[in-house]
């Protein structure tokens, strides 16, 4: 199950992400097995039957007429779909571990499950980006009937094929799903998404000014970019990240409801857990208000500068300023910092979440009905990676066995 969480984000790594768009044989053989157009090698016939095994009836990954040259066109040719399907490269490291023998089918699987749609819900963002990765699938067959037959086949719009975002399938899909949300809601997670919506403009270059952030359009005031983030624009129909993620939140213990793989009471103690960490993300956003955290706007409504202090109910401690003309690496350990205060005084999103006070750890594997260890490894796995470290990417060279 640690293997799967690992898998879910390498899409997001250039190497990988190439998987989708680029002709190699690692890439022939990640989508022949995502297409399920491989039906001979143990991980082609693993896959299948996991998509079968739970639900699916048929479908695979992407639309199963396609090949793998049709499937690398398509999203060559719209860069969004490496973003909303980037837990699908990753998936190459668990194929390659079977065909090796290094694990087992039931290894597999679990990897799988631990990983296809920990993305979701669609809900909060996800839903904008759902629907708006739907939007662009216009243009010739194979781009119109890229999602049709898969699993996140959604509604048909003027011949478009559109997508919907899948539910998690199995119990360590819906804890990864959990975990993460948590993570993306609070502190590692807003760091992390400025990065991946600023930072990766930088080019290495993390001494440039945050207000003069290289973009399509020329130079972006990173700045806004936390504005969003914390303080939402409603002008601009922009909502905070952690509303966001609290629309997440309540979607996904509908989805748990739904499960059939889950028993009433693994039913009712999922939603205690969601519930929790739903109400940690809330603590998090109500923080982010003065004294502690103020946007000083210009006319237009664009920052010009982030005042940090400490909690009011201990005197509002100032912590820094950052302004337009504040180096990125120093606006980031800036932010850390006051986030740094926000878990000293709301406590840390995965150490104090309050799963080691209402159930003990030992128990969560028998309560939520998974595999002996895997939750339980799973969540403290996921707990000591991001109190180490919430925003640095994990990456490994080989796999590592459940």
């Amino acid at each position: 199950m640690i293997s799967g969480i690992l898998d879910s984000d390498l899409g997001k790594l250039d190497r990988f992400k190439t998987l989708l768009t680029s002709k190699s044989p690692e890439s022939d053989r990640l989508l022949k097995v995502l297409n399920r157009s491989d039906t001979t090698s143990p991980a082609g016939r693993a896959f299948a039957e996991f998509l079968d095994e739970n639900g699916m009836n048929g479908r695979a990954f992407f639309n199963p007429t396609l090949n793998p040259d049709q499937i690398r066109q398509v999203i060559a040719q719209r860069p969004i779909l490496t973003g909303y399907l980037h837990e699908a490269p990753g998936i190459i490291e668990a194929i390659d571990a079977l065909n090796r023998g290094e694990i087992t089918k039931s290894d597999f699987k679990l990897r799988i499950g631990a990983n296809l749609g920990h993305n979701g819900p669609q809900a909060g963002f996800w839903d904008f980006l759902t629907k708006l990765t739907s939007g662009q699938m216009k243009g010739d067959a194979d781009s119109a009937n890229f999602f049709k037959g898969s699993i996140f086949e959604g509604n048909v719009t003027d011949g478009v094929t559109g997508a919907r975002y899948i539910a998690p399938m199995t119990r360590e899909g819906l804890i990864h799903t959990m975990a993460d949300r948590l993570s993306q809601g609070t502190s590692g997670g807003n760091l992390k998404i400025f990065f991946e919506l600023s930072g990766r403009n930088l080019e290495g270059n993390l001494a440039t000014k945050i207000g003069e952030i290289p973009g399509i359009k020329g130079p972006q005031n990173g700045l806004n970019t936390f504005r969003d983030l914390l303080e939402g624009n409603p002008g601009a129909g922009v909502r905070t990240n952690a509303a966001q993620t609290v629309d997440q939140f309540k979607e996904l213990k509908i989805q748990a409801e739904k499960a059939n793989f889950l028993s009433p009471s693994q039913k009712k103690t999922y939603a205690e857990l969601v519930t929790l960490a739903e109400k940690r993300t809330l603590a998090f956003q109500d923080y982010m208000q003065p004294p502690q955290l103020e946007f000083i706007k210009d006319a237009n409504g664009s920052v010009e500068k982030i005042l940090l202090r400490g909690p009011a109910e201990t005197g509002a401690k100032y912590i820094g300023t950052i302004t337009r003309n504040t180096p990125t690496n120093e606006a980031v350990d800036s932010m850390r910092r006051f986030f740094d205060k926000e878990e000293a005084f709301n406590g840390h999103p995965f150490k104090d979440l309050g799963i080691p006070r209402k159930v003990s750890p030992s128990e969560i594997p028998t309560l939520l009905g998974a595999v002996a260890g895997g939750a339980t490894s799973s969540l403290y796995f996921y707990c000591h990676r991001q109190a180490n470290s919430p925003s640095l990417p994990i990456r490994r060279t080989s796999p590592i066995a459940q």
